[in-house]
């Protein structure tokens, strides 16, 4: 980031957000180093080394954090430098979130399947989602970005659900194992949630990880990007294979369940984030398309 902001300096002889080098041997590297240093920050490959182990590695609320938190509010600033002085260099950054995103889909799905502790499987989950998210700004238009909102708000809504069934914050043990999910089964409320979670994120229609997905594929093919839309159907098929396999153990597998570790019900925000975070979309897709319409197009007027 520091090395992008040199270079305009350099060249423009200002830090403006709204400068932009003319010459092309000063946008191309300004272009490449600012939106890198983004994609690194968003966990998204081939930028996504401390991904798995800063999850692991840190506390329940803060991995909840990264995940959540952070992930969107870098998102929302990768649109909002895209969309403003990055936009005259489409070009040189189309390119680069085309690599990053086909890299973190296949990536992430792939490294997800051979995880047996339930942060890092997430974390690996997280940096294919991600690569969802920048394949729809990838297409370099209104309607991409519109995708790629949309996309992120709900994959981070079930996100926040599923990490608030496993993780225990209302006082239950937090679940370290994938084989450990089983605790969760002699409580049908937070078995059947978190089935419905999987399920979205795994993309099972009608729930609203599917129609998310679907339309970031639909802004692919239509800006020709055949490629990375076929990378993301193929790797969608398979992811949707660890987040099955999830569920197989949340409800046919046999073990000791130690009592008193067992999720406790859950309160009436979180059954709230569960409408909103599952079946939102399919309930109101007029209503929902249009504000992320409008939040996408305040991108690109707004400053511009």
């Amino acid at each position: 980031m520091l090395f992008g902001v040199l270079v305009l300096f350099l060249s423009c002889e200002t830090t403006s957000f709204f400068a932009f080098p003319k010459a092309a041997s000063a946008a191309l590297p300004f272009t490449v180093f600012i939106v890198t240093s983004l994609l690194l920050k968003s966990g998204s490959a081939p930028f996504h080394y401390w991904v798995a182990d800063a999850y692991e590695g840190a506390p329940s609320p803060v991995t909840v954090f990264l995940a959540v938190t952070v992930k969107l509010c870098v998102f929302l600033i990768i649109c909002r430098v895209i969309s403003g002085p990055l936009i005259l260099g489409l070009a040189f950054w189309r390119p680069v979130l085309i690599i990053s995103a086909s890299l973190s889909i296949i990536i992430g799905c792939l490294g997800a399947l051979f995880q047996k502790r339930i942060k890092r499987l997430l974390a690996y989950s997280s940096i294919n989602n991600v690569g969802y998210a920048i394949a729809g700004l990838s297409a370099g238009n209104l309607s991409g970005i519109q995708a790629s909102c949309t996309y992120i708000i709900f994959y981070c809504g079930a996100l926040l659900l599923l990490f608030s069934l496993i993780l225990g914050p209302y006082g239950s043990k937090p679940i370290t194992y994938v084989a450990e999910l089983r605790r969760l089964s002699p409580n049908r409320q937070s078995s059947i949630i978190s089935a419905l979670a999987l399920f979205s994120m795994a993309g099972i229609p009608p729930l609203s990880g599917f129609w998310i997905k679907f339309f970031v594929l639909y802004e692919l093919i239509a800006s020709k990007l055949y490629a990375l839309a076929i990378i993301g159907a193929f790797a969608s098929i398979i992811s949707s294979f660890y987040y099955v396999s999830l569920i197989k153990v949340l409800y046919f597998e046999e073990g000791p369940v130690v009592i008193g570790d067992n999720t406790p019900a859950l309160p009436a925000p979180i059954l709230f984030l569960l409408v909103i975070s599952l079946s939102a979309y399919p309930l109101f897709p007029g209503t929902i398309t249009s504000l992320s319409g409008s939040f996408a197009l305040g991108f690109f007027t707004e400053f511009l």
